[in-house]
């Protein structure tokens, strides 16, 4: 993403009947959909502001005719929607609906034939975070690997107080001035904004990790253990020696050893085992198309396929070749 890029939010307008080129806008600038008007006499009109912040970025839309949206592929991420304006919006995925209004919202993924049906004048703000930087900080609060796909209580109360906080983040990202949003001459701020806007999100509602995260005895951990996971998840797809740790952790062998086994409950390289077998799984949901299973066991420290399937198998309850089937947003059936 280059400087012009990230100072310029992108604009999008559009107002049509005619269903292909609706279509065609909208798949060749934001995802594949088909998109219709609200009914056969009104054409659609749309206007978007879209405005990246690091791994993550912001929308604003408004849409005073209405329209049925109909995602044609899976998306990457976590997205929100927060309604502005208008009567009410359906989500639907599968035979679950999710009426979003001026009291609710949504929070999930976007996923093949998931449909929205906004039936008349409708707008909203919106927040797309990858699904790396969810797990990523899912990890670090969690302060172990993390296993079965993150998932959230799709229904927002925006009259809480963190929807009111993300709402007014959002709104802080779309806010602009002389053609630029007001972060736009901070990259790094705006990658901090989309930071807390994940952890936000992570800490304030409520997902399948909520109980874990309440539970979290990371805090009570010594630093010099701390210091060593980090180090392991920063350097987890480089060949590292317990010695190399224990440096980066600045206490002995020994010590590190007995700090992981008292407060961890497990041995430093058994964490990090988990650790390069969640990137892996990462990978593998990611790269359907991309590197084989052997290369990417391989490039995590998996060196012997069978070895690796039967890690996958009893982590995860699912072979590698099954989780690269998975799509995104499916829990893989729990393992031991």
């Amino acid at each position: 993403m280059n400087k012009a890029e990230l100072r310029i939010p992108k604009l999008m307008a559009i107002e049509s009947s005619d269903r292909d080129e609706l279509s065609a806008y909208f798949s060749q600038r934001v995802s594949k959909v088909t998109v219709s008007p609200a009914s056969q006499s009104n054409s659609v009109s749309m206007t978007a502001a879209v405005v990246p912040l690091g791994q993550a970025v912001a929308f604003e839309i408004a849409m005073p005719t209405g329209a049925h949206f109909r995602q044609a592929e899976d998306l990457d991420g976590v997205f929100v929607f927060l309604p502005t304006k208008g009567e009410k919006a359906v989500w639907k995925r599968g035979d679950r609906e999710i009426l979003c209004s001026a009291a609710t919202g949504y929070v999930g993924p976007m996923l093949e034939r998931d449909t929205t049906d906004c039936s008349g004048s409708w707008g909203h703000m919106a927040l797309k975070i990858s699904s790396e930087q969810m797990t990523r900080n899912l990890s670090h609060l969690l302060d172990r690997p993390v296993v079965a796909p993150l998932e959230f209580d799709p229904e927002i109360d925006l009259e809480s107080k963190s929807a009111k906080a993300l709402a007014s983040m959002v709104r802080l990202a779309l806010t602009s001035g002389d053609c630029e949003t007001i972060l736009s001459r901070s990259p790094v701020a705006a990658a901090q904004l989309s930071e807390s806007m994940a952890l936000l999100l992570l800490e304030s509602f409520q997902h399948n990790y909520t109980e874990a995260l309440s539970n979290n005895a990371y805090s009570l951990k010594p630093k010099h253990v701390k210091r060593a996971i980090d180090f392991m998840r920063a350097h987890a797809g480089q060949p590292l020696a317990l010695q190399d740790i224990a440096t980066a952790a600045d206490v002995s062998v020994r010590a590190l050893h007995y700090g992981f086994q008292k407060f961890v409950g497990e041995s430093p390289f058994e964490h990090l085992r988990k650790i390069r077998l969640e990137a892996a799984y990462m990978d593998l949901m990611r790269t359907p198309d991309g590197a084989s299973i052997a290369e990417i066991a391989r490039k995590w420290g998996f060196p012997n396929p069978g070895r690796f399937a039967q890690l996958c198998k009893t982590c995860y309850g699912q072979s590698p070749s099954e989780i690269r089937n998975l799509k995104v947003g499916t829990t893989p059936r729990p393992g031991r």
